[in-house]
């Protein structure tokens, strides 16, 4: 599978890609939203990955940004939230 993770702290972003990566997986880290909307633009993606607090576009607006467009890849979203 081609993945991509969304994901604002490196060493997350590291042990992320790390751990998919040792199952075989293809994966993208993108340490914004507007990099992970320019990575998701070319194509070819299985699974995003998207951190909900990203430093420049929320995960919110990056999923409806990925949906306006036409892309329906399967978006698994984290948070360290704890509320709504």
């Amino acid at each position: 599978m081609h993945l991509l993770v969304i994901e604002d702290d490196p060493k997350l972003g590291r042990l992320r890609q790390r751990m998919l990566g040792d199952d075989h997986h293809v994966v993208e880290v993108a340490p914004t939203g507007r990099d992970g909307l320019d990575l998701a633009e070319l194509g070819g993606l299985d699974v995003v990955i998207l951190d909900v607090g990203l430093p420049d576009i929320n995960g919110f607006d990056v999923a409806s940004s990925l949906r306006r467009r036409g892309d329906q890849v399967p978006v698994l979203m984290l948070t360290a939230r704890d509320a709504v």
